[in-house]
């Protein structure tokens, strides 16, 4: 749009870089997100990494004997997609996102800055930082994660809660070929999730473990060995034989929003805005969503000459995006505590309520489409 935007990073260019070297997790991005890159001109430059994901499979193993007793099946030709979206690791997708912006001469990234404070004026704000600079600005974009600075700063208050659980991320290789499925086996303690990665000779996928606090502590304590048999019990053999590849991480489960996204002249978007459990890729498809509804209203108004950040244009950022954001927090919640169940009554109710979805046109295509972000 020809706007001038700084980026502000607190991590200094080092350690910013070696941060993107060492995240081994991928990011499952879905079709309207896919849709923002390709407008952004960089999809191309990302595709290439990517493995794209056609089935989604959501497969109950709560019985007494701890198999699989129902899949469930979705496939992106329901909704007239090749694919629901494409998985890709986060290492990559960041470089190439950073390779994309530096293009841009109305871009610049200050690295090792840290926020003081900020001073709003009728027609700008003022960002104060440690180290005596200063930057001024018509809009403040918050993406400064779940424990936003700026977000505290400005009094917007937040609803938080937990569920005793975290999530293990890590790389495997594996027997049998993931054919572009995506497989999320609800057990006890939380979803074990296999996403594909792209294969390049060996089949590969990301793996998302959640579970109790305690349990996921347990595995990550354990000699390789131990933690390899435990891997392979908890993935029921659907990929056949599975070995982990490279380091493993492990962060806390929580859900989160903002009772409002926007202050003086700031808009929240991304965490700062919403934390869901990684559950159905919503996170950063969610923030995909923030992404368009705000570049859309900044359009609106540099075509009109109006402020866009101004507290009537961030109202209508607000009161477009809060609705979804809020009922996609409750479904997944929902979703995330019955995944929690242990009750032999309430995961029998999981399982005919799954049914239920999978054998129902109607509910099919809302669960797809509300999934997508559509």
């Amino acid at each position: 749009m020809g706007l001038s935007v700084h980026c502000i990073e607190r991590l200094n260019k080092d350690i910013f870089n070696n941060s993107l070297n060492k995240d081994n997790r991928s990011t499952a991005i879905l079709m309207p997100g896919i849709e923002i890159l390709r407008e952004a001109g960089i999809w191309k430059k990302i595709s290439k990494h990517s493995a794209p994901l056609k089935i989604m499979r959501l497969a109950d193993a709560g019985g007494e004997k701890g198999r699989i007793r129902y899949i469930a099946d979705f496939s992106s030709k329901e909704v007239n997609q090749d694919q629901f979206g494409f998985n890709i690791p986060n290492y990559l997708l960041k470089k190439e996102m950073m390779t994309h912006l530096f293009g841009y001469q109305n871009f610049s990234i200050k690295y090792g800055k840290n926020l003081s404070k900020v001073i709003t004026r009728n027609k700008e704000a003022i960002t104060l930082f440690d180290d005596g600079t200063r930057i001024s600005a018509k809009l403040i974009i918050g993406a400064d994660g779940r424990d936003s600075f700026l977000r505290e700063i400005n009094n917007i208050k937040k609803k938080k809660w937990s569920y005793n659980q975290k999530a293990l991320t890590f790389v495997v290789t594996h027997e049998i070929p993931h054919d572009h499925i995506s497989t999320e086996i609800h057990k006890n303690g939380g979803p074990f999730t296999l996403v594909p990665l792209p294969s390049e000779g060996v089949n590969k996928s990301a793996v998302v473990w959640m579970d109790k606090a305690e349990i996921i502590n347990a595995l990550i304590a354990m000699t390789e060995k131990d933690f390899s048999y435990e891997l392979q019990k908890r993935s029921l053999n659907v990929l056949g034989e599975i070995n982990i590849e490279g380091i493993k991480s492990s962060w806390p489960i929580i859900s989160q929003y903002a009772k409002k996204l926007y202050g003086d002249r700031l808009a929240l978007i991304a965490e700062a805005a919403h934390v869901f459990p990684p559950i159905g890729a919503q996170g950063l498809n969610t923030s995909f969503g923030d992404l368009r509804s705000l570049s859309s209203l900044i359009k609106q108004c540099l075509e009109k000459n109006e402020d866009y950040g101004s507290e009537t244009n961030l109202k209508k950022y607000n009161k477009d995006r809060w609705n979804e954001i809020y009922v996609k927090i409750l479904g997944i919640d929902a979703l995330n505590r019955a995944a929690l169940f242990e009750n032999k009554i309430l995961k029998d109710f999981r399982l005919k309520s799954l049914k239920l979805i999978h054998k129902t046109g109607s509910l099919r295509n809302i669960a797809i489409s509300s999934g997508l972000g559509y």
